[in-house]
């Protein structure tokens, strides 16, 4: 469960799959769009695990570790898509020793939805293992831009981060795709520039947030037009 923006799909979709690659598990990543959503599923699950199943029940007696992911679950519902959740029900109540870890996203509006699946199961499959995604604090967001710069060799001003995360912030907070965007932007002007360290001037002679923004867009524009 995560906040809108809080990079919930970047974490399933890149950081898990890099994570698991040495464990040797399989990994299907599936969003799961309302239209067709049982044989889209059917579907990615064959051409991920080369099989051949006929029925999503099928995928339960596969024989080696893996990890299904069904992404953007807030739209399905019980009613309209009673064959996913049957397979979820026989998931959590029927199978506790299968091969395959099965990981539900959804934002964080969508929690009401899925406690009433929950409490469908029955008292002992309630309240399932839950991790919450959150969006960053200014303190976080600050802490994280710092280190991440640090990784990358390069140095930043306290001014300009503080600068930085105030433009961006709403409500007092900053999610992740805000912060790598903006790396990637100062990492730009720090190569334009030829120095490993930028401070509140730099900054703003760019344009600040906006101005660097802007330059980041049209950068890439170019590059699918010569491409």
């Amino acid at each position: 469960m995560g906040e809108s923006g809080a990079g919930k799909t970047s974490l399933l979709r890149a950081g898990l799959s890099y994570g698991l690659k040495s464990e040797q598990q399989s990994y299907i990543y599936w969003v799961a769009f309302p239209k067709h959503a049982h044989e889209s599923l059917l579907r990615t699950i064959n051409q991920q695990l080369q099989t051949q199943y006929q029925q999503l029940e099928e995928v339960l007696t596969y024989p080696t570790a893996a990890v299904i992911v069904l992404d953007q679950f807030e739209q399905l519902s019980v009613q309209q898509h009673a064959e996913i959740f049957a397979l979820l029900t026989r998931v959590i109540t029927q199978h506790p020793l299968q091969n395959i870890t099965w990981i539900v996203a959804f934002r964080r509006e969508y929690d009401p939805e899925w406690r009433d699946f929950e409490l469908s199961l029955g008292d002992d499959f309630r309240m399932l293992p839950m991790i919450s995604l959150k969006l960053f604090s200014r303190a976080q967001a600050q802490n994280v831009f710092i280190i991440l710069a640090s990784e990358a060799g390069l140095v930043l001003d306290q001014a300009l981060v503080d600068s930085f995360v105030n433009s961006m912030q709403v409500n007092e907070r900053l999610s992740p795709v805000d912060i790598s965007i903006g790396l990637l932007m100062l990492n730009e002007l720090a190569s334009q520039q030829q120095k490993a360290y930028l401070n509140l001037e730099d900054y703003q002679f760019a344009g600040g947030s906006k101005g660097l923004f802007v330059k980041f867009i049209n950068a890439r524009l170019e590059r699918l037009v010569v491409g």
